[in-house]
């Protein structure tokens, strides 16, 4: 697999260490800037080489949902397909866990997985199309529904998306396209909001916490642009176009992140199972990356073995001298 390169960027500079440990200990000692009280964000490249990335990230999106262990021991993977909900903790690559969740799900259909430290919420789509949610009991160490949720129906080829608000590990947004095309958006009352966005029919979802505003990701209806919608300090809902380069493929998954050069950076996975690379700068272009075999291995074009590294990791800390890798996010 070859040397494990590492590398932390810092504000506008690139340090690079010799090992992982030495990178933690540099992230670690910048825990003495934080201001109490306030999350603070820096960069980190943890990796063994692009391909890797690249590897790791196709996982990423042919898996239904997912989410990073917060005592980063592992990582959860969703999977929807057979009509059923499943999840598989893998650590290093390896299934450590596997768990039959739900029956009745509409195959190959979106899940959520909100997990933090004090909160396991699985956000699901059943073969009626209708919005399931279940949470995980830690006393009883088990799953149980949501009763308190109110009945919504998504559109045929729908999907979900969700996040946690900034600062916070329990309060979170959850959006969909219903069948009427529009995005909505619940809160954790489950208070529901009809988003200004005019998406396309079965558009991937990818909801995130950029420069801390919740930004919720969709593929216009009408340009066939990447667009994205965000929350402004009052609460009010912005459109705003990502990229000016029309998809006129059937998309399935999408994930984005803000680069090292801080533009907004897409991976998308088509119905072909071809993964994409799009970029939120003037140029705007997207390239072919490769394409994910039948077997879930990222089969790269000649181009994407020069591709630069799929976006850092982002490390987080709050009071406490703590650090969390995030490799990806969904």
């Amino acid at each position: 697999m070859g040397e494990l390169q590492c590398e932390v960027v810092a504000k506008h500079s690139t340090l690079e260490f010799e090992a992982v440990e030495d990178a933690n200990a540099y992230l670690m000692e910048g825990l003495c800037c934080a201001e109490s009280g306030t999350f603070v964000e820096t960069i980190a490249i943890l990796s063994r080489s692009p391909m890797t990335q690249l590897q790791d990230l196709s996982r990423v999106l042919s898996s239904a949902g997912g989410a990073v262990d917060p005592e980063e021991k592992g990582t959860y993977f969703l999977s929807t397909s057979n009509g059923m909900l499943t999840s598989r903790f893998l650590v290093g690559g390896s299934v450590r866990d596997q768990e039959l969740l739900a029956k009745d799900v509409r195959k190959d259909s979106s899940a959520v997985y909100l997990l933090s430290t004090v909160l396991s919420l699985i956000i699901y789509i059943t073969s009626s199309s209708a919005l399931c949610v279940i949470e995980y009991d830690q006393e009883e160490e088990d799953w149980f529904g949501c009763d308190d949720i109110p009945s919504q129906r998504l559109h045929a080829e729908g999907k979900a998306a969700a996040c946690f608000v900034p600062g916070s590990e329990r309060n979170f947004y959850v959006f969909l396209q219903d069948p009427s095309r529009r995005i909505i958006c619940y809160d954790n009352e489950w208070t529901r909001r009809v988003l200004p966005a005019d998406a396309r029919a079965g558009t991937p979802l990818f909801a995130t916490v950029i420069n801390d505003r919740v930004h919720v990701f969709y593929v216009g209806s009408k340009d066939y642009y990447l667009h994205y919608l965000v929350e402004d300090i009052d609460g009010v809902w912005v459109d705003n176009v990502m990229v000016r380069s029309a998809f006129h493929e059937t998309l399935t998954r999408l994930t984005v992140a803000r680069n090292g050069d801080g533009f907004l950076e897409a991976y998308i996975l088509t119905i072909e199972n071809v993964v994409l690379q799009t970029i939120g700068d003037a140029r705007g272009e997207t390239r072919e990356l490769g394409q994910v075999d039948k077997s879930g291995y990222f089969r790269a074009r000649m181009d994407a073995k020069r591709c630069p590294f799929v976006w850092a990791p982002t490390v987080r800390w709050h009071e406490m001298p703590r650090v969390s890798h995030r490799c990806l996010c969904w």
